[in-house]
């Protein structure tokens, strides 16, 4: 008689694993009750006994409720999360706490970004790769600008 699969299932658990990896460091590993993702197909939220899944991520803005109820947002840039066993495991190319991001630094970094775009010198995969990053700056601050406004 085949033995029947048990169900990893437990009602119990209130917490489950979250660790964010970038290039340069582990930034975050702990448990944690709950996290929003966004995903290349939508915001999700995980919650424990989560469904498997393995997506792409977009760059947009994590929310973390931890063990105590606290929360703690993050933007984080492009990359994969992974759900599996009560687990979530985020590989990205950078995470900065929204706290950390400073809005003016940003504007003036825009600013100076488009300067360089007027130069007509510029290879066409340099404007390419200097829209990204602007793009990315616009997302950013626009990120933070809708926290405090939500704080309010």
């Amino acid at each position: 008689m085949a033995e029947s699969k048990k169900n990893t299932y437990n009602s119990e658990t209130k917490f489950f694993g979250l660790t964010i990896y970038t290039p340069q460091e582990i930034f975050i590993s702990c448990n944690v009750k709950s996290v929003t993702i966004p995903s290349i197909l939508g915001t999700f939220q995980v919650l424990v006994n989560h469904a498997p899944i393995l997506t792409a991520i977009s760059s947009g803005v994590v929310n973390i409720v931890d063990e105590k109820g606290e929360t703690i947002t993050l933007f984080v840039e492009n990359g994969i999360v992974e759900v599996k066993n009560n687990q979530v495991t985020f590989s990205i190319a950078s995470v900065e706490k929204i706290e950390d991001i400073k809005i003016t630094d940003l504007e003036q970094l825009v600013n100076e970004a488009n300067l360089a775009l007027n130069q007509t010198d510029l290879k066409e995969a340099t404007r390419i790769n200097m829209n990204k990053k602007i793009n990315l700056m616009k997302q950013k601050i626009k990120a933070v600008q809708n926290i405090h406004q939500q704080e309010q």
